[in-house]
């Protein structure tokens, strides 16, 4: 059963990585992203999930880089923590009294507004959704991860003029057809 869990939560894993392979890491309002981009980026990801080096991305290997995402998030998170807390104890004393606390937030009342961000939520290859990518044998290989990742540029691509451009990907989160997506009124 265990075992069953664990295939299951690493296939999950790459099939989450899937949009963020055809999407540029940190796209911008407005970026493009051409196929050849796209390819080149699923043969990056691959050679970083693919620990062993011998062609193939197994459960294990999906698993151990969820393990070190999630250690360098942690660590991330543990350092703005400290960071925010800094900037609150302004006498340096390694305690925050109320004085402190009340100045940080009348502060915030008169604009400024600082948030804590979390996850961007995009997962990764070794989310949930991972398993859906890993064949029958349990593993994929680079072409099978590359053709996959073009596979979900050429739905994206709606012009097929081989970019996909900010609306595209608009209109692939919460356009027309997306699972989620307001629905369109009826002409008579």
């Amino acid at each position: 059963m265990k075992a069953i869990k664990t295939l299951l939560f690493a296939g999950a894993a790459v099939a989450a990585a899937g949009v963020a392979i055809a999407q540029p890491a940190a796209p911008g309002p407005r970026s493009e992203m051409t196929r050849d981009q796209v390819a080149a980026n699923a043969d990056q990801r691959f050679q970083r999930l693919d620990a062993n080096r011998d062609g193939r991305v197994t459960a294990d290997e999906l698993r151990q880089a969820g393990e070190q995402r999630r250690s360098a998030m942690q660590q991330r998170r543990a350092e703005r923590q400290g960071q925010a807390f800094d900037r609150l104890d302004t006498n340096r004393d390694g305690q925050l009294s109320r004085e402190e606390f009340g100045q940080r937030m009348a502060m915030r009342g008169q604009g400024e507004r600082r948030g804590m961000r979390g996850p961007r939520g995009r997962g990764g290859p070794e989310g949930r959704m991972g398993m859906a990518l890993l064949g029958q044998d349990g593993a994929v290989t680079a072409q099978e991860f590359r053709d996959r990742a073009l596979q979900r540029f050429d739905r994206m691509d709606a012009n097929r003029d081989g970019r996909i451009g900010p609306d595209e990907r608009r209109g692939r989160r919460g356009g027309p057809g997306h699972r989620g997506a307001p629905a369109q009124p009826q002409q008579d």
